[in-house]
């Protein structure tokens, strides 16, 4: 299974800079959620815990600091932990979820494991030209972008004019 299938890359390089050393400063790294912490929390303290014991003289981690919005929210995509106010409807909303069907049909996993309709629903707000858009959008990281974000980018490209005429509709 592709790695970002446990968590994204960009996960794995908070919990190794900051070592969180309980469930709750865990919870607060980027990508680990209360699903990803009762899967395999218990595991990921225990190595950071077992990485401290073999390196006594590191010096402290940094405080874990989040950001109080993502960029595609300022923008006006979805305000900072709510969802995007998209139908269920909405033309690229189901343009994305048909893909996301065949996507996961042709790699065997579950829908959701590609991108949650949370997901689905703030591209279809966010509308992202670019891979750095694609990045600003919830459940979006690294590896989803590198791994299908060109055909993201396309889907929506593709949808663009539809969109456009269907919104100057009365």
């Amino acid at each position: 299974r592709p790695p970002y299938l446990v968590f994204e890359d960009r996960t794995a390089r908070e919990i190794a800079t900051h070592r969180p050393r309980s469930r709750d400063s865990l919870l607060e790294v980027w990508g680990i959620g209360e699903r990803r912490a009762s899967w395999f929390g218990d595991e990921l303290l225990a190595i950071v815990e077992r990485w401290e014991e073999r390196h006594p003289d590191a010096p402290a981690p940094p405080p874990l600091q989040r950001p109080a919005a993502r960029s595609a929210r300022s923008r006006g995509s979805a305000a900072a932990g709510a969802e995007a106010d998209v139908p269920f409807d909405h033309p690229l909303f189901e343009i994305l979820r048909a893909w996301r069907r065949e996507r996961a049909s042709s790699e065997g996993v579950p829908a959701y494991t590609i991108f949650t309709d949370r997901t689905a629903r703030e591209l279809s707000a966010a509308q992202p030209t670019d891979e750095d858009g694609l990045r600003a959008v919830w459940g979006l990281g690294d590896s989803r972008v590198g791994a299908f974000g060109s055909e993201l980018l396309a889907l929506i490209a593709e949808a663009r004019p539809y969109l456009d005429t269907r919104a100057s509709k009365p």
